[in-house]
């Protein structure tokens, strides 16, 4: 089996990293098709039309020379039952398809299904209290009683802890990690990836064997809220990537909480500003099972392009 010719450029232009999402949707609208863009020169690249840097029109004007590596790639996931999935093939998920900036490629280790859809995000610190970790698995462990999807980042602290507890219920769980599928750190994972694919699914936009980077955990931020209906932030300090995943999840139209953290906890600063931003508040699994119902019967808000929580940047 062989990617049709169309696929395999646009999977050389996005595992590259010549382009992002919205550059190659740029770069086809401007020739026609991806198989062209790999055919254009660099003079045609020049177009101020185009506002490409001169290292990445070196990097593009290259790529019709490395067509089999990717292919080689795609086939290496292929060996290893990782699915990779385009947005106008069946599996990719639904939910994706209308956020800004969607992932042109996702790899899927696992299944996501139509009934993960709506699930939660619950993202946070890296460094959360007893506290935290225990709110964390009460709202997860909350969310598998009632069938409803955890979606989480596989980072150490709340996502992990997240995941976990999902796991430990038998519910199912997503993880959208900031690097490629086959280059999960185990040692940071413990593993936990291979049991996520088992009850849920394991994602990533990037090439395979892609580093973790900050660009690529950015992107990954955009990619858990963009999953999830709903994105609880469970402990947040005044910066960090939690908030930045609460800034996407406003601007695709998904509802925002947060737990409410006394001011003497420093770990709680970033969701007192949340809340202050009317966030959802989450107390419990009360307020929990309340959000699930919320979201089951509640029609899904449209992206807003920008943020309603003013504490975020906006």
């Amino acid at each position: 089996m062989r990617l049709n010719t169309d696929k395999l450029a646009r999977l050389a232009l996005l595992w590259s990293e010549a382009v992002g999402p919205a550059g190659l949707l740029r770069l086809v609208a401007h020739f026609g098709t991806a198989e062209k863009v790999l055919t254009a020169s660099a003079d045609d690249f020049a177009s101020p039309d185009l506002g490409l840097r001169p290292e990445q029109i070196a990097l593009l004007t290259g790529l019709r020379n490395r067509l089999e590596d990717f292919e080689a790639q795609w086939e290496e996931c292929r060996s290893r039952y990782i699915r990779v999935l385009f947005p106008d093939d069946d599996g990719y998920p639904r939910i994706l398809r209308d956020i800004p900036n969607r992932p042109g490629v996702l790899a899927i280790r696992g299944n996501w299904l139509a009934s993960d859809d709506p699930a939660v995000g619950i993202v946070g610190t890296r460094r959360p209290t007893k506290d935290g970790l225990r709110m964390t698995e009460i709202l997860a462990k909350t969310c598998a009683s009632v069938g409803m999807t955890i979606v989480s980042g596989l980072a150490f602290g709340v996502d992990q802890a997240a995941h976990e507890a999902a796991l430990a219920a038998h519910g199912r769980t997503i993880a959208a990690v900031g690097c490629g599928i086959l280059a999960i750190e185990a040692e940071k994972s413990g593993g936990m990836e291979s049991r996520i694919a088992e009850q849920g699914a394991v994602l990533s936009e990037f090439a395979p064997r892609a580093p973790v980077t900050v660009p690529h955990l950015m992107a990954r931020n955009r990619l858990t809220s963009g999953l999830a209906r709903a994105l609880i932030v469970v402990q947040s300090r005044h910066r960090g990537g939690s908030l930045i995943t609460a800034r996407n999840a406003a601007r695709q139209g998904r509802i925002v909480a947060a737990v409410a953290w006394p001011e003497e906890v420093p770990e709680g600063e970033g969701c007192r500003e949340l809340l202050r931003a009317r966030a959802v508040e989450l107390r419990g699994a009360e307020d929990m099972r309340a959000l699930a119902d919320r979201l089951r019967t509640e029609q899904p808000a449209p992206a807003r392009g920008s943020s309603q929580l003013p504490l975020l940047g906006e």
